[in-house]
């Protein structure tokens, strides 16, 4: 048990020395076992490394359309812990959710997926210039969640969790790669996944 502490402290103290070095202008790539690319055989690696019970993990809002449409059917319990030291739970079988795997690919400007060509255009000129000059500072690093698209190598809208408590949710930087909610299929969770009816 005083192992498992132990592990568990040295891996927080790793996440948090990294997270501090994140950025708001490139978010951080998703780690193979991050957002949406959850398996039967990491499940079963995640869960045998899973130091913190869910039920003493800070709560958080979760991030959905309006109407309570959940982005992704699983959570991280606590979005500052490495995946794979922290658990996750998936939310009720039937609830309501948006399946990406076919969304439209744009770009984030203010909390929106932009999908327009040509406004796309302007938006990934405007980071190039914000690049080439002084990078500005995140709202906060970006917490580990389930919205990363596995299919279509993106984020699924263009909101995240602070890593830091209370976990607010926030806007991805302008330019992120996205899928627009709005072209997403409604459909229901089934075991931690968006399920489109057969």
């Amino acid at each position: 048990m005083t192992m498992k502490i132990v592990l568990a402290t040295v891996l927080l103290l790793l996440e948090f020395a990294a997270s501090e070095e994140t950025d708001g202008t490139d978010q951080q790539e998703p780690s193979p076992t991050a957002a949406g690319n959850r398996t039967a055989k990491s499940s079963v690696f995640h869960w045998a490394w899973c130091i913190t019970p869910c039920k003493d993990a800070p709560k958080y809002k979760r991030i959905m359309k309006e109407n309570a449409v959940f982005y992704s059917c699983s959570y991280v319990c606590n979005p500052a812990t490495l995946l794979i030291a922290g658990c996750y739970m998936n939310e009720n079988n039937g609830a309501r959710c948006l399946n990406f795997d076919k969304a439209t690919r744009g770009l984030c400007k203010k909390g929106t997926c932009v999908t327009d060509q040509e406004e796309m255009k302007k938006i990934a000129k405007k980071r190039q210039e914000q690049k080439e000059g002084s990078k500005g500072k995140a709202q906060c690093p970006r917490g580990k969640d389930y919205l990363w698209n596995k299919k279509k190598s993106a984020y699924q809208g263009c909101s995240y969790y602070c890593a830091a408590g209370p976990h607010r949710i926030v806007n991805a930087a302008d330019g992120t790669e996205c899928l627009d909610p709005n072209t997403a299929r409604e459909a229901q969770c089934k075991d931690g996944y968006c399920s489109l009816a057969e």
